[in-house]
């Protein structure tokens, strides 16, 4: 019994070269038989990797349909009639928009289905606000919405277009995300009446900002940033 001296795969008696690698085979003493058994298939079967999206999209939305629809029964039956499992449904169509519809299009156009998803959102927060008898979605919801969907669309855009290397993406999603939490601080502090001064907010700011130059620095660290990359699998 021979091995492949590249690749570790086993070969027929007298094999000429290896059937998975192509690296020569020498070995004086197994002459080569083509009558030999092979321990390999023949035929090598290609895997395709293509994934039929509109496929997965529509399962996907049949799976969605079903905590959905067991929902609303038990609701029915318990309730006789439609009450909470709404906003259950409400929460499944935001779902939906959010991480199914974008695989019925064959590109991701990513200011558009940000755009949608943040409709969405808004709708649904309006919904639960009328449904409630509230009076929260003008002064938080609207705002923190618009807030959070701009930003995400702008840092995904950039980072679709430049492509900049790893630490440097890392370093403007924490900075994108403190810059977040600072505004919805900020919101809510001017919606309930008190001062605009961003308090817990700056803490997260701090933090993202201090990784953010680690990050930066690692950066300019070959080296070092190989290492981690090859610690992580990258």
């Amino acid at each position: 019994m021979s091995y492949c001296v590249n690749c570790g795969v086993e070969l027929a008696k007298g094999e000429k070269k290896c059937p998975l690698c192509d690296t020569e085979v020498i070995n004086p003493r197994s002459p080569y038989e083509s009558s030999a058994s092979r321990p390999y298939p023949e035929r090598l079967e290609k895997i395709s990797k293509k994934i039929d999206k509109k496929y997965f999209a529509l399962l996907a939305g049949v799976i969605l349909l079903i905590p959905i629809g067991l929902t609303m029964l038990c609701d029915i039956i318990a309730t006789h009639g439609i009450t909470w499992s709404i906003y259950v449904a409400g929460a499944g169509i935001v779902i939906f928009v959010a991480a199914i519809l974008p695989f019925y299009f064959k590109k991701y156009y990513t200011v558009r289905f940000l755009a949608a998803n943040g409709a969405a959102i808004l709708l649904y927060l309006k919904f639960i606000e009328k449904n409630a008898d509230g009076n929260w979605f003008l002064p938080i919801g609207l705002p923190i919405t618009v807030v959070v969907t701009v930003i995400t669309t702008a840092v995904i855009t950039l980072i679709k277009k430049k492509r900049p290397p790893l630490f440097v993406s890392t370093a403007i999603i924490l900075l994108s995300a403190g810059i977040m939490c600072v505004c919805i601080d900020i919101i809510i502090k001017v919606a309930s009446g008190r001062s605009a001064v961003p308090i817990w907010s700056s803490y997260v700011m701090f933090s993202c900002l201090f990784v953010s130059i680690l990050a930066l620095i690692l950066e300019k660290r070959k080296r070092l940033k190989e290492e981690i990359k090859r610690r992580l699998f990258f």
